[in-house]
């Protein structure tokens, strides 16, 4: 959802609010500095996938990388590492299911396809009318929209905020993400028709 851009500048739209100013300043610099994959998935996603379905340790490090850099490595303890953080067995089962069934070409080229299709960027006048739950996962290191940011395409149904579990938030901290899904669903059962 966050990818989700608003048109900022097709006539009836808000002006711009300083904490969206901020996010996307945020967002430009963790693409400057985070971004790189996507753009080689973007662009390239074919020989990508060559090398990462030839090399387990290459696939290893590429997912891995991910994981440091975009969880939130705080939780219980914040001097954890990303291995502490997610333990062995997750990371593993992770790496095993893109190496067994050679699916990591298939995830790369979704950014390739959105890219072509033209997802993620709203046309004037348009907005997603579905009315969604959105918890924001708080990360350190991945700009988190304002709630104004995601109203400008989306007619909130709940907005709730977590101070912790980054961009992994279901692995990192799955209870509160459990408690999320749930309240996200009751009210919707509470709300009933109007939601549709």
């Amino acid at each position: 959802m966050p990818g989700l851009t608003p048109n900022l500048h097709e006539p009836g739209q808000a002006p711009i609010r300083p904490d969206e100013i901020a996010y996307i300043d945020a967002v430009k610099k963790w693409r400057l500095q985070e971004g790189a994959y996507a753009e080689i998935q973007r662009t390239k996603p074919l020989t990508l996938s060559y090398g990462l379905s030839e090399s387990p340790l290459g696939l290893a490090a590429w997912l891995l990388e991910k994981y440091h850099g975009w969880g939130d490595r705080a939780g219980p303890d914040p001097g954890a590492d990303t291995i502490s953080r997610y333990g062995w067995d997750a990371l593993l089962e992770t790496l095993s299911l893109y190496w067994f069934t050679n699916s990591i070409g298939t995830a790369n080229d979704l950014y390739r396809s959105s890219w072509l299709e033209r997802l993620g960027r709203m046309q004037p006048g348009e907005r997603i009318e579905v009315p969604p739950a959105f918890t924001n996962f708080a990360s350190p290191r991945i700009a988190d929209p304002p709630r104004s940011w995601v109203e400008r395409v989306h007619p909130l149904h709940m907005w709730s905020e977590v101070p912790v579990g980054g961009h992994f938030a279901a692995l990192t901290e799955p209870q509160v993400f459990i408690q999320e899904v749930r309240t996200a669903f009751r009210t919707i059962r509470t709300a009933g028709p109007s939601l549709s």
